[in-house]
């Protein structure tokens, strides 16, 4: 409960803070504008194989567009673990047709399915731009 109290005045914080700076509404991108893909998995996985998942988000327009993240632009975790927030402000330019990726190695001790989550969240101006995703490892 605290991380999520920490993180929504986090994120109010950045969202007032790029409000500041103003923006044209008329040049900011649709939704559909960001793709987050996922590596293809195999079907399972026996116990200590390292298991790599690689999560992209593309911007499939021509434009670049000035993004503001947290810590990771695109975090990978395992539904046990916690995301720890960490209060940091990224910026950076997201550069027409150009793919950001964010690879993570699973290696598991126990057969079973393990829950992995994958989102991005960043901002453009002070709009808000979300994509998320879940898969399940078979680890036989």
């Amino acid at each position: 409960m605290k991380i999520k109290i920490l993180t929504f005045i986090s994120l109010l914080l950045l969202t007032l803070s790029l409000a500041a700076v103003g923006c044209d509404k008329t040049s900011l991108p649709s939704e559909s504008t960001f793709v987050l893909t996922i590596s293809e998995m195999d079907d399972s996985y026996s116990i200590n194989e390292d298991i790599n998942i690689t999560a992209s988000l593309k911007n499939s327009s021509n434009h670049s567009y000035y993004i503001a993240y947290g810590a990771e632009f695109i975090t990978i975790l395992l539904d046990s673990e916690s995301d720890t927030f960490i209060s940091i402000r990224n910026e950076q330019m997201f550069y027409g047709r150009e793919t950001i990726k964010q690879r993570r190695t699973f290696s598991f001790e126990a057969l079973g399915d393990y829950t992995v989550n994958i989102y991005c969240r960043f901002y453009i101006d002070t709009m808000a731009y979300e994509y998320s995703d879940t898969i399940v490892i078979h680890v036989v």
